[in-house]
């Protein structure tokens, strides 16, 4: 007998979050909920009686206690996981950028000499044969890439990403070209 309101209470949490899974719950929407919910909790009845809902709210007071605490969690781990995402991003592209400065300090001849033409000719995006293998590496490194799907059998455009474009405008050697 001890027992039932624990599994009731637990029915109801499984209910909540049935419901939660099912709809799209925005963080938004968690934020209204909790801001409403916790005013009907947390103010005073003289305060309620002014918009005639302090009945209301005295009858439902353990419900809207409910909503209040859940709509408030779930808006706290709604920031969490946001704040978790942006750092792993952040972690990411330090990882990658320095990732990627290593791999430019080890280019072969012919991928520092297609970088620095880039450089040489002030251009952000050149035309080269759709057979050289290099092209395609710096591709595949993230360093190029086409601006097109479709092109020339022959030719094909390939456009340096931004962060390549600045990092060789600060170290040109890294392309085979002298610093200015």
């Amino acid at each position: 007998m001890g027992c039932a309101p624990v599994k009731r209470s637990m029915g109801i949490l499984e209910t909540i979050a049935g419901w939660l899974k099912t709809h799209d719950v925005t963080p938004r929407l968690m934020v209204f909920m909790a801001i409403l919910s916790g005013a009907l909790f947390l103010l005073p009845d003289r305060i309620l009686a002014r918009f005639a809902v302090n009945g209301l709210v005295a009858s439902h007071r353990p419900v809207i206690g409910g909503v209040f605490f859940i709509s408030l969690v779930v808006t706290v781990l709604y920031s969490i996981e946001g704040g978790g995402q942006i750092l792993n991003r952040c972690i990411l592209r330090i990882r990658s950028s320095s990732a990627r400065k290593k791999r430019l300090q080890n280019l072969d001849d012919r991928e520092r000499q297609i970088l620095g033409s880039f450089l040489l000719r002030e251009a952000r995006t050149l035309t080269f044969d759709s057979e050289d293998g290099a092209v395609e590496n710096l591709v595949v490194c993230g360093f190029l890439y086409h601006p097109v799907s479709e092109a020339d059998i022959r030719y094909v455009p390939a456009t340096i990403d931004e962060w390549t474009w600045e990092y060789l405008h600060e170290h040109p050697e890294a392309a085979g070209l002298p610093r200015k």
